[in-house]
């Protein structure tokens, strides 16, 4: 692999802080910076809602490790019609996030962590993925190598689908 050496594992109830330095890395995707922690960020922005309560049925996330430090997370987890996140499709379709370190970006990381959670969702019997990205999002071009095709516009972004399986 061209790029960052890096390794995905699959998450653990530790990788919790992890997963949310991630998460604001996704919020802040154009690198516009001035937010005091991660914490702060998700809170400020209205989206602490998508990690809460997690680890529950159905959540599974993997994390890329740099020289023994974490530079990146890609997650799904399950959502209702009563309260889900930007790309929902249906309750049986886990929606994705991803985020990786800017410092880490465009070295094969984002790659590295969607392919292992792609496997993982795959041992673990999901038949499709869905994710929201904005359509100006470098990561367009990521999600579609990776076979997600567009499924609606939602505003300035697109919902994106991966089927799984055969």
């Amino acid at each position: 692999m061209s790029g960052t050496d890096n390794t995905a594992r699959t998450a653990t109830g530790a990788d919790l802080p992890a997963i949310q330095t991630a998460l604001a890395y996704a919020l802040d995707w154009r690198g516009e910076g001035g937010w005091d922690s991660p914490a702060a960020l998700i809170e400020s922005s209205g989206h602490a809602y998508l990690l809460a309560g997690w680890g529950k049925t159905g959540d599974a996330a993997v994390i890329a490790v740099v020289q023994d430090r974490a530079v990146g997370a890609a997650w799904y987890r399950y959502w209702s019609k009563s309260l889900h996140s930007y790309g929902y499709i249906d309750d049986s379709t886990p929606e994705i996030g991803l985020g990786v370190d800017p410092d880490y970006r465009r070295q094969g990381v984002g790659t590295s962590l969607m392919t292992a959670l792609l496997n993982l969702a795959v041992e673990h019997g999901v038949p499709s993925l869905s994710l929201s990205v904005e359509c100006d999002n470098p990561a367009v071009r990521l999600y579609r190598n990776l076979g997600f095709e567009h499924y609606a516009d939602v505003d300035d972004a697109w919902t994106m689908l991966r089927r799984l399986g055969s």
